[in-house]
């Protein structure tokens, strides 16, 4: 078979950069979108009949942790746990027809990266500032030991809590649609990543808008003209009694 990338330039833009991806607790996805599709060649192709079993595994580069310094990743030392060792995770599909394979291509867009152990299926424990590269591997389920291993190196990265370098950051807010604190333009094309247009989230009010906003009111402290002197105040009170007597002898009647 003979694949390629979807969306090529793109992680080409990226890897010329030395592509970083975010890994979070709750685990987070692949951008560029980790998409593959087969292209028909002389003596090499799908057959349509044939199922197989599609998995992918996310594989160290080296034993080595990285460090960004000075503007480039530079190797600090050896990890402790070496590539001989480290247990192997595979995120397993279903068993796909070649006539799938052939339509449809392969989509991994929902597995996410994660820096703890998790129990679902999709995710992928990875550890900060190493580097990885994604694996697939299909097999026929009518004969195993027909593999065959796809491995573009166009996808390495490696795995960081936070961005280190500025510009994949102003790539992935230029290319990912999802990006924090950015939004679609109105009108703007939606086919595929790159050609998704971003604008910043806050847009002016229109003037309708401004009108329909409350102005705040001001509050103001109460204020005397003149305070009553003690006369004042005892005629006022003898007032109220005789205005209560009244009443009381209207009730009585």
């Amino acid at each position: 078979m003979r694949a390629e990338l979807v969306e090529l330039d793109l992680w080409r833009q990226f890897h010329a950069q030395q592509n970083e991806m975010i890994i979070t607790k709750a685990g987070r996805c692949l951008f560029p979108l980790f998409r593959v599709r087969f292209v028909p060649e002389e003596g090499m192709a799908v057959e349509e009949e044939r199922e197989y079993r599609v998995s992918i595994s996310i594989e160290p580069m080296d034993e080595n942790k990285w460090k960004w310094r000075q503007g480039r990743w530079i190797p600090l030392l050896t990890s402790r746990l070496g590539i001989d060792e480290t247990p192997e995770q595979i995120v397993c599909y279903e068993r796909l027809k070649g006539s799938e394979m052939t339509l449809n291509g392969l989509n991994f867009d929902k597995i996410k990266l994660t820096n703890r152990e998790s129990d679902s299926p999709m995710t992928v424990c990875l550890q900060s500032f190493h580097r990885y590269i994604p694996t697939v591997q299909i097999v026929e389920c009518d004969n195993p030991k027909r593999i065959q291993i796809l491995r573009f190196p166009e996808t390495e990265f490696i795995a960081v809590t936070h961005y280190q370098n500025e510009q994949v950051t102003v790539l992935k807010k230029s290319y990912n649609p999802h990006a924090k604190g950015f939004v679609l333009s109105e009108g703007s094309p939606t086919q595929g990543t790159v050609d998704w247009l971003l604008t910043p989230a806050v847009t002016p009010e229109s003037p309708r808008e401004q009108k329909r906003r409350r102005t705040r009111k001001r509050i103001r402290p109460i204020t005397f003209d003149a305070i009553p002197s003690d006369e004042e105040e005892l005629q006022g009170s003898i007032a109220l009694q005789l205005l209560g007597s009244k009443d009381d002898d209207k009730s009585c009647e």
